[in-house]
């Protein structure tokens, strides 16, 4: 379903950290909020972020990692596998084959050294267009599969 509406997205942040570095936070917020994003929490990994994630329903997630993102990652990636969203991944992490692992594990978007508040409003936006069409091309598969396995019991018949 395209993220379309007029109401503010709401947006989880969790952090690799025990807590989110003040500065990358102000940053974030601040830019989320200028965009027209709620932010409904800034939370660090966990085993709690599948309980965050259930109680918040937030529309996007967002990682915030310095380097070691895979714990965040995974423990997102359970708490919305029922229920897909976008990811966002915002690292310092340069490395190309990270990046396509996180994107392989689900990431819409993962930005290098990109939290500056400016940069926020277009990097949701990307993000949550290339989920949309991501989703409606599972979908399109689904269906097609369907289809398929429709005919295949209507050939046998």
């Amino acid at each position: 379903m395209p993220h379309t509406s007029r109401q503010a997205l709401k947006v989880l942040v969790v952090c690799d950290g025990p807590q989110l570095d003040p500065a990358l936070s102000d940053d974030l917020v601040y830019g989320l909020s200028q965009a027209g994003y709620d932010v409904v929490g800034v939370i660090p990994a966990g085993l709690h972020v599948i309980e965050s994630v259930a109680a918040l329903q937030p529309d996007v997630v967002i990682i915030e990692a310095e380097s070691d993102w895979r714990d965040a990652l995974e423990h997102v990636c359970v708490a919305t596998q029922h229920a897909p969203r976008p990811i966002v991944l915002f690292t310092e992490n340069a490395d190309t084959g990270e990046a396509g692992r996180a994107i392989a594990a689900g990431v819409s978007a993962y930005v290098v050294a990109g939290l500056a508040a400016e940069r926020v409003k277009p990097v949701m936006e990307v993000a949550i267009a290339r989920f949309d069409i991501e989703q409606g091309l599972r979908a399109e598969l689904e269906q097609t599969r369907e289809k398929l396995a429709e005919r295949k019991t209507i050939d046998r018949a």
